[in-house]
């Protein structure tokens, strides 16, 4: 059995199937996401836990900042990846941007975009 990566709290909501997308609002509850291998664990609840797990293909872009007051409860400046799943279905995932790494999981590359670029630190020298 694969190692559980690093636990870190979630909101996700449906974002439709491809080319058929039509995000609605982010739900109020947020879970706990783990990622194991290309499969994210996802848990809520304290006294009836409801575990579910998303068998992820790839993310569908890089990984991006959350609009001003589009998600409430994950700091002040949360991130966002849409993911593809293995049935075609899409759902996007936002999490506080100190958890961004543990958000794309396996998928490191998702969250290229978002660091800053340091190609002008090395011209400064």
């Amino acid at each position: 059995m694969g190692e559980l990566g690093t636990c870190f709290p979630c909101r996700l909501r449906p974002a439709g199937r491809v080319g058929h997308q039509r995000p609605g609002s982010w739900p109020r509850p947020r879970w706990r996401g783990a990622w194991v291998h290309d499969v994210l664990l996802l848990e809520r609840g304290v006294l009836l836990r409801r575990i579910t797990s998303l068998s992820v293909r790839m993310p569908e872009e890089a990984v991006r900042h959350a609009w001003p007051g589009e998600i409430r409860g994950l700091g002040s400046d949360p991130v966002v990846v849409l993911l593809r799943l293995d049935d075609d279905n899409l759902v996007e995932v936002a999490a506080a941007s100190q958890h961004c790494a543990d958000l794309v999981g396996p998928f490191k590359a998702a969250a290229v975009a978002t660091f800053p670029d340091r190609s002008d630190r090395r011209a400064e020298r």
